[in-house]
């Protein structure tokens, strides 16, 4: 019996970077305020026209819904689903965006998608447990001067930038003492997260959807670590060193490489399945 295949990758600085990584030739998909965002490399689009075609591939990521919808996914790249928000939203294209043709620069926007009612309601104990507390934390720390922003996405989480970012790791020790909630930090972010919430739990629902008999995941830092525990083959960066997970070696150029190198042996990884 032929294998049903997923591929849940982590977005940013996995599969997508940012202009401050950009190399001539790499194809803008992200703008905002008419700014261009986010990048892949020719070799990346190329490489996951492939595995689009031959696998399940579902972005989980923790950006917001809007913050996704900024993405114009080139031809033949489009996922059908995509779980959003760290795991809160299951995004789902309800009409055929894989259509022939096209290049590089051919895109679509993901705005087409709409929002899984079933994944809403399976998530709302998991949001609702914690909402009260983080809409406190919210109010407490808004005013707050050593956060650059501090806001609430999706109503499901709460997010802190600091602004000191050499301060990331005190200023979460601090908030670690007001609350028993999850903590992530990442790079110059904070999350305050509800129990259960987390791309591990995300990704044992979306097996369960697709029916996946063989899983793969990438991801880059610590918010993907459950991922890329729950997956049965994994593919990560040196710094997150993660259990099991396949480690890409060449740090330097890594943004475009990183995405590149991955699909390589995912598409191995489906050529021995």
């Amino acid at each position: 019996m032929q294998k049903r295949i997923l591929f849940a990758s982590d977005l940013d600085n996995t599969l997508l970077f940012s202009h401050r990584h950009a190399a001539p030739g790499d194809v803008c998909v992200e703008w905002l305020d008419g700014e261009e965002q986010g990048f892949f490399s020719p070799r990346t689009i190329e490489l996951l026209r492939i595995v689009a075609a031959r696998a399940t591939f579902v972005p989980v990521t923790t950006r917001s819904v809007a913050q996704y919808e900024r993405i114009r996914w080139p031809q033949g790249c489009q996922p059908r689903l995509a779980v959003t928000t760290n795991g809160a939203v299951l995004l789902t294209r309800p009409t055929d965006g894989n259509a022939s043709g096209g290049g590089a620069a051919s895109a679509d926007r993901s705005g087409s998608f709409v929002r899984d009612t079933a994944w809403d309601d399976a998530l709302r104990p998991v949001l609702a447990a914690a909402h009260d507390e983080l809409l406190a934390l919210c109010a407490a720390h808004a005013d707050d001067a050593r956060y650059r922003i501090c806001r609430m996405v999706d109503d499901a989480y709460l997010f802190l930038r600091p602004e000191d970012d050499d301060r990331c790791a005190a200023l979460a020790a601090e908030v670690a003492t007001e609350t028993a909630l999850p903590i992530a930090a990442s790079g110059r972010k904070l999350y305050v997260l509800p129990r259960g919430l987390d791309k591990g739990s995300a990704l044992a629902r979306l097996r369960a959807r697709t029916g996946a008999t063989l899983v793969l995941a990438a991801g880059d830092s610590a918010m993907d670590a459950p991922l890329l525990a729950a997956a049965g083959r994994a593919f990560t960066l040196p710094g997150l060193a993660q259990p099991g997970a396949e480690t890409f070696r060449e740090p330097d150029a890594r943004a475009a490489r990183f995405a590149e190198w991955t699909l390589e042996r995912v598409l191995d990884a489906i050529a021995r399945a």
